[in-house]
């Protein structure tokens, strides 16, 4: 009997990760929860610099006692715990998104992971440039919220909170897949499009090196070794496994009869199959 409730306990565990992964943690559920996470960091962050701070005096003639550790451990935790509790959220969103259906074509969505990660990182400014002074006798810290000093701390918090919220809304790179080739989208670079008539049968194959896809082109090689042209498609920084993002793009280019129907369900619910079986 107690086999079967173990059993059954694992069975339990396993489909309400599963169904938490496929349906609540959305991509747009993560930027989300970066952003919160962030301010929370921010705002903790602060605290720890107007709370612990004074602690770090404690002992003039010894600037690393126990109150130079605590205050950087608090520090680090301002910023570890709101990392670490993405990096959760991350982990239980597995397995990554697939394709989607988007105007006439398949599209491979910008992954949340980097620019959530980034959002965390500069909503730690939170907890710097406000107006404060410190206590000649207690050598804490107090804020300064008098006069115009609140307006200035309300226009300078408004920095890291835009960033942030850029950083989210940007969501480049993009992949799509349309019946004439496909389309990479990146921030630096700009948008390139490749015709399915020059992807070479039998390619990309293997794996992505540095969250990068080669997919090799049908064109003259370069230079005097003859190298031979390719196009990388940044599969890490999109929310589709690179594996399915390789079968779809070898897929279109040895069958043109199945171009044609790129951007129809149909068509997206026979591609998930042939990704499947290979």
């Amino acid at each position: 009997m107690s086999g079967g409730f173990y059993t059954a306990a694992v069975s339990l565990r396993s489909l309400s990760l599963r169904s938490l992964s496929l349906r609540s943690v959305s991509p747009r559920t993560l930027r989300t929860a970066a952003f919160a996470l962030g301010v929370l960091g921010g705002v903790a962050r602060l605290v720890v610099v107007i709370r612990l701070d004074g602690l770090r005096f404690a002992d003039r003639f010894d600037r690393y006692d126990t109150g130079d550790l605590g205050y950087l451990a608090a520090q680090v935790a301002a910023l570890a715990v709101p990392l670490a509790g993405f990096g959760l959220l991350v982990w239980i969103a597995r397995p990554y998104g697939t394709l989607i259906v988007h105007n006439g074509g398949f599209v491979a969505p910008a992954s949340p992971v980097p620019p959530g990660i980034a959002a965390i990182m500069v909503l730690q400014l939170l907890g710097d440039g406000w107006p404060r002074h410190r206590d000649e006798t207690t050598q804490a810290l107090r804020l300064d919220l008098g006069g115009g000093a609140l307006g200035f701390a309300a226009a300078y918090a408004l920095l890291p909170l835009t960033a942030a919220i850029v950083l989210l809304v940007l969501r480049t790179p993009v992949l799509r897949l349309d019946p004439t080739g496909f389309t990479v989208w990146e921030r630096v670079r700009r948008s390139r499009h490749v015709p399915w008539e020059l992807v070479t049968p039998g390619h990309p194959h293997g794996r992505a090196r540095r969250g990068r896809l080669a997919v090799r082109l049908n064109l003259p090689p370069l230079g005097i070794g003859g190298y031979a042209v390719t196009e990388d498609v940044p599969v890490g920084l999109l929310h589709v496994r690179p594996g399915v993002v390789a079968v779809a793009i070898r897929h279109y280019g040895e069958h043109p009869e199945h171009r044609t129907a790129i951007g129809t369900p149909a068509e997206l619910a026979r591609l998930q199959a042939v990704a499947a079986g290979e």
